[in-house]
Parts: C-alpha cells; structure tokens; sequence
C-alpha cells in the first residue's frame, strides 16, 4: 500500500507496521459482524507476516476474536465502541454488558 501511496504521489503519510495492526483489526471486527462478506483475513496475514513476521503472534491473537462466543465478541465491541465514541454514557455500556453476560434470554446474531 505504501508503495501505491509513493507511486501516486498522494499527499499521504505511509502507513507504520503499527498501523497495520490497528487494519487487521477493523478487518476482523468486520468480518465477525458481517459473517457473509469475505475479508481475506487469511491473506492478509500471509502479506503483513512476511514483510514483518514479529507481528505475526499479535495478528494471530486478533484473528483469535473469531473464534469466541457471541457474548465475548459484543462484550468486546462495546469496549471498542466505548473506547472510540467516548460520549457514550457510562451507565449505558454497564448495562448492555450486564445484559449480555448474563441474561441468556436474549438472542444475540
């Protein structure tokens, strides 16, 4: 990408390793709410390693979030939602984790 980036002369900063990590991520976080729409994670992971194969565990670990249940995956993305629309009120995300961890009677995906 960064080579694009070069190649285009756009008036762009190029992307840290640090960045990508953040990508994989939201790449995730996409293909877990969209189960449907292929984000080539697999692939992804292939071309990040190989230009920087230290990444490669804390890519393994994001992919890993798949892998959990629906109640950790919205408990988890209440963290993230919190984290980055930090107006949301307080009470209302202890509530919907409260909701999630322990009420079975609510259907989730």
């Amino acid at each position: 990408m960064n080579q694009k980036i070069i190649e285009l002369n756009l008036n762009i900063e190029p992307y840290k390793k640090e960045d990508l990590i953040g990508l994989f991520s939201n790449a995730v976080i996409l293909q877990a709410v969209d189960p449907d729409r292929e984000q080539y994670l697999k692939s992804i992971v292939i071309s990040i390693s190989s230009l920087y194969p230290e990444l490669l565990p804390s890519l393994n670990e994001k992919l890993s979030f798949l892998d959990k249940t629906k109640e950790e995956k919205i408990l988890y993305l209440v963290d993230e939602l919190s984290s980055k629309f930090q107006d949301i009120p307080i009470k209302l995300i202890q509530q919907v984790k409260e909701t999630y961890s322990t009420d079975e009677m609510h259907p989730i995906g």
